[in-house]
């Protein structure tokens, strides 16, 4: 598994990297990963970037951004989880 962008974690974005630990694998196959780059409590944002192989693929992004919601959304109903691509 690669590292986290973040070097220490507040609790609420270690949960959140635990909840995308099953996407992260699906993830892994295509040389993707997904980073939670923060947890804004007073806002109710979560900022995600995804990375690697998966940043730009097109053939199943919908499949990709829907799963990272639900993942999420379960945990953080009254979020908005924001999700963006990039190196």
């Amino acid at each position: 598994m690669k590292e986290s962008l973040h070097t220490k974690k507040e609790p609420l974005e270690s949960t959140v990297d635990w909840l995308l630990e099953e996407i992260r694998g699906y993830m892994s196959q295509d040389d993707g990963d997904i980073h939670t780059l923060e947890v804004n409590k007073a806002q109710k944002t979560i900022r995600l970037k995804v990375t690697g192989g998966c940043a730009h693929c097109t053939t199943n992004k919908t499949i990709l951004h829907y799963s990272i919601q639900q993942a999420v959304s379960r945990e953080f109903p009254d979020y908005n989880i924001i999700i963006e691509e990039g190196e």
